[in-house]
């Protein structure tokens, strides 16, 4: 059995050119490899499960968030795989978005973008000039907030809806990956900027009832979750905890 497992409950009851590129370091198509043939099977099937949940939304490229509310439950790990599986096997154009200032996803792949969301907020710039390709693939990163700057005051400035809407038209999926609920409220507050959000629950370790209590909060905040994503899952587990939740 895989230790990334994807168990997905209906949340209602549940143009840029190679300039803007900064610094790109030992990248290659290596980094689209997966832990396993079974994996990428359960990532495929998390992206077709996505596109049926969002086919009512119009416009360019979807956007979805993956959150946790506890720290190492394997969001950043769980995102990351998806956002590679989805580029090598079905040929996806897919942004990913480190939403946390400590977060490690530029650092796996070796690249750095030019500008951060901050900047290119307060500066004007073209969203395009916060990516960085990793070359040779069709997958992008960005950071929204490098370290000294305040990921908070990016997250509720207005410009944010206006990047995420700019950056729709180069991308077929934009993965947002952010902190944890319980350490941060920055995921909490990006919700609603975007599509559709998964919750990332470690099912050995996660009581229902936290898991619960981010949902909610999502929801409140006007949020859409799609579905809840059991990471790390070692034995079955009982669809009445998806309805419980």
């Amino acid at each position: 059995m895989s230790k990334i497992y994807q168990a997905l409950q209906k949340a209602a009851s549940l143009r840029f050119g190679k300039k803007n590129a900064a610094v790109a370091m030992q990248t290659s198509e290596a980094y689209l490899k997966t832990k396993s043939r079974a994996v990428e099977e359960q990532m495929i099937g998390l992206y077709r499960a996505m596109i049926a949940l969002l086919e009512n939304q119009r416009g360019w490229g979807r956007t979805v968030q993956f959150i946790s509310s506890r720290e190492n439950e394997g969001c950043s790990a769980l995102s990351r795989e998806f956002a590679k599986v989805i580029v090598r096997r079905l040929d996806t154009r897919v942004l990913l978005v480190d939403a946390d200032v400590y977060g490690d996803q530029l650092n796996h792949f070796g690249v750095r973008p030019e500008y951060s969301w901050q900047e290119v907020a307060l500066a004007d710039r073209p969203a395009q000039q916060t990516v960085v390709q990793v070359p040779d693939t069709k997958l992008s990163l960005t950071q929204m907030a490098m370290p000294g700057e305040s990921i908070t005051q990016i997250v509720h400035a207005p410009a944010v809806e206006n990047i995420l809407e700019d950056l729709k038209r180069d991308f077929d999926v934009i993965i947002v990956d952010t902190p944890p609920a319980i350490s941060s409220s920055d995921g909490l507050a990006l919700s609603h900027k975007v599509d559709g959000v998964f919750l990332v629950v470690e099912a050995e370790s996660t009581r229902w009832q936290i898991a619960r209590n981010t949902r909610e909060k999502i929801e409140i905040r006007g949020g859409n979750v799609l579905g809840v994503i059991f990471n790390k899952r070692r034995h079955y587990i009982p669809r009445f905890i998806y309805e419980r939740l």
